[in-house]
């Protein structure tokens, strides 16, 4: 009977199943409590999860443990360092994105659930990066293309080839594949050219000068 008891006192004490910081209660004292009813929120607060999605492009370069760094609107002159924590299996359809989940230390407390985070995943530094000005890619629905200049028995022609690119910076496309180090493109003038046309090749005149960037 006394161990009877004892589970019954034992039922009877409210035990959370991890520590963290309780918020403002919502029921009242002495008030009639069913199974399942909400008593306090409760809020693990270090570390914090902080959960993201990025294209689906970065994939194959994301790993657990990967660093990333978090600002909020509360604190907008710091940064919060953490780490890649989960990666979801699969790709979002709607959004042809992956959600990310990272983990921050938060000693201090000032990260909260539910905070709109700015997230910046740190990829591997790449030294050497092969890049053609933006204007001489030509973008189509099935893909992107350059004219190609090839010489033979001194005749220039172009061939339009397909390529593979990546990010966009400063007015500069990254190649990823289809074109090797040192191959002469045309700049400007596609719209004039087809394939295994003939061309003469004019370098006096500065693309730029005549196509200024706003």
């Amino acid at each position: 009977e006394i161990a009877a008891k004892q589970a019954m006192i034992r039922k009877k004490s409210i035990r959370t199943p991890f520590a963290g910081e309780l918020g403002i209660r919502i029921i009242n004292p002495g008030q009639y409590l069913a199974p399942g009813d909400e008593i306090v929120q409760l809020v693990g607060l270090d570390p914090i999860y902080a959960e993201y999605s990025l294209p689906e492009r970065y994939m194959a370069e994301l790993h657990v443990g990967q660093k990333v760094t978090v600002r909020v609107q509360a604190y907008p002159d710091s940064v919060f360092e953490g780490s890649i924590h989960a990666i979801s299996p699969s790709i979002q359809t709607a959004s042809r994105s992956v959600r990310i989940r990272a983990l921050i230390e938060n000693a201090d407390r000032r990260l909260r659930p539910g905070m709109f985070a700015e997230v910046d995943t740190l990829l591997e530094e790449r030294d050497r990066v092969l890049t053609l000005p933006e204007r001489a890619v030509t973008y189509n629905p099935y893909g992107e293309s350059v004219f190609v200049v090839n010489e033979a028995e001194g005749t220039k022609t172009v061939a339009l080839t397909q390529i593979k690119t990546g990010q966009v910076r400063d007015g500069r496309v990254e190649i990823i594949s289809g074109l090797d180090e040192g191959t002469e493109v045309v700049s400007d003038g596609h719209n004039k050219l087809r394939n295994g046309q003939a061309i003469s090749v004019d370098n006096s005149v500065d693309p730029d000068a005549l196509n200024p960037r706003q």
